[in-house]
């Protein structure tokens, strides 16, 4: 097993502030025969500074390859044309992984021989000022510890549709053509789906390995714009091309319909918000052009969403907020 090399894909942009927690994370795992792949995409602070600090540290498993900046696809992108090991893992570089993640992930992966192996996530933010720091965990809660093709698609469209890339190592021989789409955000939708369908053997761990910060500025707390909506709509429309007629036999068939409305609906609540921040309301043309566009994709949910949206979610907020103050009450008004 120790024989198995790892590459670990960090895309690395303006993070001088985290990445040295980061890197100590991969310089502390208990399995070594790893290469960890950097990514410079572009930084502006002392990120890259930081990186050649490190590179003795890491005694010949680690390289820098710097670039202009490309986005976070584009890096991962790269570091998969630079990789060589049997299995990948990607890491993002403000976050940080526990040190038996590599070990226990290859063990596993060998042992089961599987393609794929996922995990959970633990959210953290420093500042202790995000309420609810656990609904930004990832927590899979899957009923089984070992699937078959496709059946980990199935079981976690029912769940929590994990996608982050983040979470889990794959066998690089069984998807060495795989990519990212570049140039758009939420690019871990189409990857991770394509792993999930397509992965002949997945294995289930219930650890919390990835350590994932919650911060202010970050692609899952900013403010939404177009490029967010657009993300949802050019992931659906890839998956759409690559399956539409492969997948669509009697087990995948409603499930892929259902996960490409999901994205659909991903899309459309972020198209929303940015208009609601520029109070503005989404122009009819706009909807119009949608229904155009995903003509034949739409079910009667997301239909209805794009044409009654405000009036979906002022309901859906007068839910939670009741929720809320029912919650607080039971909790004796603290």
């Amino acid at each position: 097993m120790s024989d198995q090399v790892v590459s670990v894909v960090l895309p690395v942009y303006n993070v001088e502030s985290y990445l040295e927690q980061c890197l100590d994370s991969v310089l502390d795992q208990s399995y070594r025969n790893y290469e960890l792949i950097c990514i410079n995409d572009g930084s502006t602070d002392q990120s890259l500074a930081l990186l050649e600090k490190y590179l003795p540290l890491f005694e010949g498993r680690m390289c820098i390859h710097s670039q202009a900046n490309a986005g976070l696809a584009a890096a991962r992108n790269k570091g998969l044309d630079l990789a060589s090991g049997t299995f990948v893992y990607f890491l993002d570089s403000d976050d940080w992984i526990d040190r038996e993640t590599l070990a226990t992930c290859v063990r596993t992966i060998s042992v089961e021989s599987a393609d794929l192996v996922v995990f959970n996530a633990e959210a953290f933010c420093e500042l202790d000022d995000v309420e609810d720091i656990d609904l930004h965990s990832y927590q899979r809660n899957l009923p089984k510890s070992l699937y078959g093709r496709d059946g980990i698609f199935v079981d976690t469209l029912k769940r929590s549709y994990i996608a982050q890339s983040c979470c889990y190592m794959y066998r690089r021989s069984s998807f060495e053509a795989l990519r990212f789409i570049p140039g758009i955000l939420h690019e871990d939708h189409y990857f991770s789906t394509i792993l999930f369908i397509e992965s002949a053997k997945t294995a289930v761990l219930k650890d919390e390995f990835f350590k994932r910060r919650i911060r202010a500025g970050s692609i899952t707390t900013q403010k939404k714009s177009l490029r967010h909506a657009e993300g949802y709509y050019i992931t659906a429309k890839a998956l759409h091309k690559r399956y539409q007629e492969k997948i669509y036999g009697a087990t995948l068939k409603a499930p892929f319909r259902q996960y490409l409305n999901l994205l659909l609906q991903h899309g459309i609540k972020a198209e929303y918000q940015f208009y609601q921040q520029n109070n503005r309301s989404m122009p009819i043309t706009r909807k119009a052009e949608l229904i155009r566009m995903f003509a034949g994709l739409l079910d009667a949910k997301t239909t209805l969403l794009l044409c009654c949206a405000p009036l979906f979610y002022r309901v859906k907020s007068l839910l939670v907020s009741r929720n809320a103050s029912a919650k607080k009450e039971a909790l004796g008004g603290v």
